[in-house]
């Protein structure tokens, strides 16, 4: 069942391509069919992941919030333990110049640091809507999923 919908899904992509409308009515019959299956799971899990217990705080965001807190308690805060270590990745301190590699740790981080603020100018109006008790829940959230991860 599940390749007859892979193929389904294939053949309505490359349908329009094909130029036969049999085949082209058949397969969009299939793919209403798998878009009303997927519709029912899409639904059944919103439901269940952004389940609300009354307190505006959907079961997801729970679910990552109490993961992330146990876990920072377990590994007893290893991301704020290490800062001052990847703070020396860096720098460069366990540079080796005999090793061979294109890039420095300091130019890796460059780049993805670039391309995470190239990616929040995208959205700046976004973030212009953030207030300070925002950035602070995101602050706290990123520091808690580093053990989470």
């Amino acid at each position: 069942m599940r390749s007859f919908y892979t193929t389904a899904l294939i053949l309505g992509l490359a349908a329009p391509g094909l130029g036969q409308t049999d085949e082209s009515s058949r397969t969009q019959s299939h793919l209403a069919s798998l878009d009303s299956i997927m519709g029912e799971i899409v639904a059944l899990l919103s439901t269940v992941l952004l389940f609300d217990f009354g307190t505006g705080l959907p079961l997801i965001v729970a679910v990552l919030l109490f993961g992330g807190i146990f876990y920072s308690f377990y590994f007893g805060w290893f991301s704020i333990r290490a800062f001052r270590h990847a703070i020396d990745v860096v720098r460069g301190i366990y540079d080796d110049p005999n090793v061979p590699g294109e890039i420095s740790h300091f130019k890796a981080l460059h780049v993805i640091i670039e391309t995470k603020v190239v990616i929040l100018l995208q959205y700046k109006q976004s973030i212009k809507l953030l207030l300070m008790f925002v950035k602070c829940w995101i602050f706290f959230f990123g520091i808690v999923s580093v053990s989470a991860k």
